[in-house]
């Protein structure tokens, strides 16, 4: 995964960041000194769409992704919908091949959030 440079920042007190591949997402969000607050991590498997998301107050929520797509309309926006059926340990799995190497921090924070909850 690489981290896309140049994110737009929201007006919160967080700053975000992205890192991307072909078929995973990892949003983080920290605070003015480093600390992770909360993160996103999506991964395309099957065309069906699957996330872990992970907050301070909220801990861990496993959703799949409704795309938006209507036969015959534009795509509406995508959404999360809370779903506890998603295997928790594909998504872990992906997580360990995508950061393990690239990003060994950032993959035992991660992991550490998913273990503990």
């Amino acid at each position: 995964m690489r981290e896309i440079k140049g994110v737009h920042q929201s007006s919160s007190d967080l700053t975000k960041r992205w890192f991307s591949d072909l078929d995973s997402d990892l949003f983080l969000w920290s605070n003015s000194n480093e600390e992770i607050k909360a993160f996103q991590f999506s991964l395309r498997k099957r065309n069906i769409e699957t996330a872990i998301k992970w907050g301070e107050t909220d801990g861990v929520t496993l959703y799949k992704v409704d795309d938006g797509a209507q036969p015959g309309k534009h795509p509406g926006t995508p959404l999360l919908l809370e779903d506890n059926e998603i295997d928790i340990e594909l998504l872990s799995e992906a997580i360990d091949i995508k950061l393990a190497q690239q990003h060994p921090d950032l993959h035992q924070f991660i992991t550490s959030k998913i273990i503990s909850d």
